[in-house]
C-alpha cells in the first residue's frame, strides 16, 4: 500500500502513487519557489480531445481562466520522451496554452510555444509566475 496524503490543491486525500507524489511536489515547487498563486490551478481536470475525456495533470490559468502552462508528471521511473511530449501537446491542442512543463520528479523540460515563429522553444528553467505573462 502506498498510502495516502493530502492534495494542496484539492483539499482532499488521495493515494500517494508515485506520479501524485511527483504532481504535488511540483505544486509545492511552483507556488513556494515561483509565486504561483494557489488558486490559479486545476489538478487532473477533464480536457476533451478529439471527442475523448483525458485528464490533465495540473494546468495554470491567468487570472481570467486561461490556460498559462500545462504540466504533465510522470512517475521517476518514467522516461520524458517524444511520447510524453505527444501526449502533452493533445492535452495542449485543446487549451492552447503558451507553456508546458514535463517532469518525472528528477528531470523537469520547459517549453515555450511562440505563436510568432511558430515554434516550440526550450527553456532553461521554469518561469516565475509573473514571467508567464510577459511571455505568454
Amino acid at each position: 500500500m502506498e498510502g495516502q496524503l493530502r492534495c494542496i490543491i484539492r483539499q482532499k486525500w488521495v493515494d500517494a502513487s508515485p506520479e501524485e507524489r511527483v504532481r504535488q511536489s511540483i505544486l509545492d515547487y511552483l507556488m513556494s519557489y515561483k509565486k504561483y498563486p494557489k488558486g490559479r490551478f486545476s489538478v487532473e481536470s477533464v480536457v476533451k480531445v478529439n471527442g475523448q475525456s483525458r485528464r490533465s495533470d495540473i494546468i495554470v490559468h491567468d487570472e481570467h481562466g486561461k490556460a498559462l502552462m500545462v504540466v504533465e508528471c510522470k512517475a521517476p521511473d518514467i522516461l520524458i520522451d517524444e511520447r510524453t511530449l505527444a501526449q502533452i501537446a493533445m492535452y495542449n491542442h485543446t487549451l492552447d496554452a503558451p507553456f508546458l512543463l514535463l517532469s518525472n520528479g528528477h528531470l523537469h523540460h520547459m517549453f515555450h510555444l511562440d505563436k510568432i515563429r511558430k515554434e516550440m522553444v526550450a527553456l532553461d528553467a521554469i518561469p516565475d509566475y509573473i514571467e508567464l505573462h510577459t511571455h505568454a
